[in-house]
């Protein structure tokens, strides 16, 4: 009896965390989508427009999203580190405590950078410098 009640237990934890793992990464990924559309739009802005000297992290977001700011809205649960030089944008997603990142986005090019949430290594929160050494020159 306490053999097959250790079989059941095992195998429902097995399944909760299996399947809790999974639900993560899903939220990741749909996470990432959101962030290349929020760092293609500072990529913009940063590029066509020039923000207020100084604005950085969520100022700046908002900034780049006026035109629609529900870009912003799946990362509500999120602190969002933003920053720009040579007029293109960095953009860092950390968790809710800023204590890691979870993923990386220079918005010139079309697909996600650094995807960190499934890494064992833990990356802090913070752009220092700001980095675009993956974005074409601009003149």
């Amino acid at each position: 009896m306490f053999r097959q009640f250790s079989w059941s237990l095992f195998t429902a934890t097995f399944l909760l965390v299996g399947c809790a793992s999974h639900a993560d990464d899903e939220e990741m990924y749909v996470t990432a989508s959101a962030l290349t559309k929020v760092s293609s739009a500072l990529e913009a802005s940063v590029y066509f427009d020039t923000p207020p000297e100084g604005l950085q992290d969520r100022e700046l977001l908002e900034f780049a999203t006026k035109h629609d700011p529900s870009l912003l809205e799946p990362f509500d649960n999120f602190i969002l580190k933003a920053n720009y030089v040579d007029r293109h944008g960095v953009v860092l997603v950390c968790d809710e405590l800023g204590r890691k990142a979870l993923m990386k986005d220079l918005g010139c090019t079309a697909k996600l950078d650094k995807p960190y949430w499934d890494s064992t290594e833990v990356v802090p929160c913070r752009i220092n410098p700001p980095s675009t050494v993956n974005c074409p020159v601009t003149e």
